[in-house]
């Protein structure tokens, strides 16, 4: 990847986490076809961005507790978040970030 691409990504990635993260970030996830990446933050909020478009989905607020560890499975479906609160949040991901679902 070229340094100038690479930077404008940085920047691309640090901007999207300002606006939509109350706190510092504590991991990332990348899709295993690298379309895209999540963050959790410790503020306790999950995200899930588009790496294309840069569309986003906040598919956890904030809960005052950090999170402290993502995983996507390796083929792509489920995002597993833990940290903090003693709990692991499990979000079933579809192919579209528009169609996302918490269970």
């Amino acid at each position: 990847m070229p340094r100038q691409r690479l930077k404008s990504s940085q920047e691309w990635l640090q901007s999207a986490w300002q606006r939509q993260l109350s706190d510092y970030v504590t991991a990332i996830a990348w899709m295993p076809d690298g379309s895209q990446i999540a963050a959790c933050s410790g503020g306790g909020e999950v995200v899930l961005y588009e790496v294309k478009t840069g569309a986003s989905i906040i598919l956890q607020a904030e809960q005052g507790e950090s999170l402290d560890t993502l995983s996507i499975t390796a083929d792509g479906k489920f995002l597993a978040a833990g940290g903090q609160g003693g709990t692991i949040g499990i979000w079933q991901l579809d192919s579209r970030i528009s169609s996302l679902s918490n269970n």
